[in-house]
């Protein structure tokens, strides 16, 4: 505004980048065992998508707010777990957490307090592997296959009726390495299995 009048306003956002994550919950002194913990964290204003990171090779299946980390392939005693938020302007600053990892402890968790026992075999595995299921009750559920580094290579929808399930998985496509097989029911239980292909 001058002494002429008043010009036209104009407008524009401005974007700034994700806040800092809060708290993680979950499991702070783990087993090195075949079992998944669970982590979270509160949805962060601003936030489009996070990144979640450990150290040690434990395996990351990040999902947004949450992830589920597998410590079978930790190596030290002393994990880091961060997230941080991201948007268009760039990451924020990071939230973590220090897992404390027996090593020694390699107990899993009984598979009588679970609905699913799972088998797979050959493990090591070259061109195929063969994954039991034996279910009490029937379900749907996925069966993925998940690498060292916590991205999923395959998934597949599967109906799993009570009883045993026989499923087969074609593995010619795959490097050899550590891979994991997740198996999710419609109930949201979560069996993890390590698989080794040579």
């Amino acid at each position: 505004m001058n002494s002429c009048g008043v010009g036209i306003a104009r407008c524009f956002s401005v974007t700034a980048r994700a806040g800092t994550p809060g708290s993680i919950t979950g499991p702070i002194n783990v087993c090195k065992t075949n079992s998944a913990a669970s982590y979270s964290i509160a949805p962060v204003f601003g936030a489009l998508t996070y990144s979640w990171s450990i150290t040690g090779g434990a395996t990351l299946i990040p999902s947004g707010t949450s992830t589920t980390v597998n410590y079978l392939t930790e190596t030290v005693s002393s994990a880091n777990l961060k997230v941080t938020a991201n948007n268009v302007c760039g990451s924020g600053q990071p939230s973590q957490v220090t897992v404390v990892v027996n090593l020694g402890c390699r107990e899993l968790i009984p598979l009588e307090d679970s609905e699913i026992q799972i088998c797979i075999f050959p493990n090591p595995a070259h061109d195929q592997v063969t994954i039991s299921i034996e279910s009490e009750t029937p379900s749907s559920g996925y069966v993925k296959i998940i690498n060292s580094f916590g991205q999923i290579l395959h998934q597949d929808v599967t109906q799993i009726s009570s009883g045993m399930n026989v499923l087969k998985l074609d593995l010619q496509q795959y490097s050899k390495g550590i891979f994991l097989i997740m198996i999710q029911t419609g109930d949201s239980e979560t069996r993890i299995v390590q698989l080794i292909i040579d």
